[in-house]
């Protein structure tokens, strides 16, 4: 079967997060690299809409740019919501870890 996901990186996670938990019936999931969820852009029915929608979240621990700590409140906003969310840290900076981005594409 055929998916949708959005991939996004930095500001592009951002606008990942806001695309598709508004529009759960366009995509099917998305990976949020290396950025922020801005809680002010949603609502409790928006997480309830989007319950379905599955989100894989992924920051380098060593990230100066958007520090950890805000996928990790985003990673606990959303389970906290019910949306089938995972985290995944890796030893790095402000970047995309190509290695686990084989390993989620390649289970999509």
């Amino acid at each position: 079967m055929k998916q949708t996901w959005l991939l996004g990186f930095s500001q592009g996670a951002y606008l990942g997060y806001l695309l598709s938990i508004k529009n759960p019936k366009v995509f099917d999931g998305l990976i949020a690299c290396g950025g922020s969820l801005v809680t002010e852009a949603f609502k409790d029915k928006d997480y309830k809409k989007a319950k379905n929608l599955k989100i894989i979240i992924s920051h380098g621990l060593q990230d100066k740019v958007v520090p950890y700590e805000e996928s990790q409140k985003a990673f606990d906003l959303l389970k906290a919501k019910g949306l089938k969310v995972t985290l995944d840290s890796f030893e790095g900076a402000h970047s995309i870890n190509k290695e686990l981005l084989k390993t989620w594409l390649g289970g999509l």
